[in-house]
């Protein structure tokens, strides 16, 4: 409908599709592609703002001002951060994001993760607790659900189980609730 009276921002469009958009300088390439000499944790504060913008439910959750602490020692954290993201596949699936959150947290920051009050808990000990309530159908529900860990084994017990069995997976089986 371009050109007519029709015609819809890109923004509309891909709320109406997608539930969700991302203006161009809050994506990751730009940001990550940003001059070395531009403030890189202002960048990411003014991203934060635009996607809250466009997600409502987003104002005041975003850690808007984190950057800045960062940078209080060496200016150049938040775009090295960046740089060391940039290096995953696209097509990278599974807990990746968990991953690294938890390789973070246990090794940089768990005394501080702590005191704000986060808590990881290991891969090994989710799949466990997965392999306990075998999450066959249903709604699983994880009310403290951080990295969403417990969410992908329990979606990966499912899909091995499918496999195993050679029964599909019908489409909206086993829900997922973050409480």
């Amino acid at each position: 409908m371009k050109g007519t009276r029709r015609e819809k921002p890109l923004h509309e469009i891909a709320i109406e599709k997608c539930g969700f958009y991302l203006p161009e300088h809050a994506r990751y390439k730009y940001l990550l592609n940003l001059p070395e000499e531009k403030n890189v944790d202002k960048a990411l504060k003014e991203a934060m703002s635009s996607i809250e913008e466009y997600k409502a439910e987003l104002a005041g959750v975003l850690p808007q001002d984190e950057y800045f602490k960062l940078t209080r020692t060496d200016k150049t954290i938040p775009s090295r951060l960046l740089r060391n993201f940039s290096n995953i596949p696209d097509d990278a699936d599974g807990d990746l994001f968990g991953q690294i959150y938890g390789y973070f947290l246990s090794n940089f920051a768990l005394a501080e993760g702590q005191g704000g009050g986060e808590f990881f808990t290991p891969r090994s000990v989710v799949r466990l607790m997965v392999e306990i309530i075998e999450p066959h159908k249903g709604t699983v529900f994880d009310p403290a659900c951080g990295s969403g860990g417990m969410f992908v084994q329990s979606a990966t017990f499912v899909e091995n189980h499918r496999k195993a069995t050679g029964a599909g997976l019908k489409r909206g089986e086993l829900g997922w609730d973050s409480g």
